[in-house]
């Protein structure tokens, strides 16, 4: 909630910020203006230029719903034993070049005991998620990729907590970051 309510929050800033800039009011003089007012008339000239940069970027957008969730599992017998829990995502990815969803932990699991993630593609787009589970590390694994021209849709996906026989009793905290980034 607190990620929409800023997205929201920057879009307003963007438009007060527009808003002043047309609403300025003009000045009461050709020096206030910034205009040089000693050249003759004779110099003067029926046109002038103006130098125009631009440039025309894309938007790149992606949200998770929930703040935080909590997994436990248990150290497994013989296999590992996994907690599976959903999370919600929203992306906004414009233009033309493809772009993927790539995600990462802030620290390695400790032995015996994985992360893993599995995302679809954001619904209503031909993006293609991860059809099978995927281990997260500190290393960035792709998750979703095929991303193109999507402006605003919202996907579905999971992560897995697992434990295998040689685990050690254990809790912690890890951070996931997804991040939208070029194909």
């Amino acid at each position: 909630m607190k990620k929409v309510f800023l997205l929201l929050a920057v879009v307003a800033m963007v438009a007060f910020a527009a808003s002043a800039v047309f609403a300025e009011e003009a000045p009461m003089t050709m020096e206030e203006a910034g205009f040089d007012t000693s050249c003759h008339p004779t110099c003067c000239t029926p046109y002038d230029t103006l130098k125009i940069n631009w440039k025309v970027i894309p938007i790149n957008c992606l949200m998770i719903k929930q703040e935080e969730i909590n997994m436990a599992t248990h150290i497994g017998c013989c296999v590992p034993w996994c907690d599976e829990e959903c999370i919600w995502y929203a992306i906004v990815a414009t233009g033309t070049d493809e772009r993927k969803v790539v995600g990462k932990i802030n620290l390695d699991m400790p032995d015996h005991v994985t992360l893993w993630a599995k995302l679809k593609a954001p619904y209503g787009t031909s993006a293609v998620g991860t059809p099978n589970w995927t281990e997260l590390s500190t290393e960035y694994v792709d998750l979703v990729t095929g991303i193109s021209k999507v402006c605003g849709a919202w996907g579905k996906g999971g992560l897995k907590l697992c434990a295998g026989p040689d685990a050690q009793k254990a809790a912690g905290t890890r951070i996931l970051t997804l991040l939208i980034q070029d194909a």
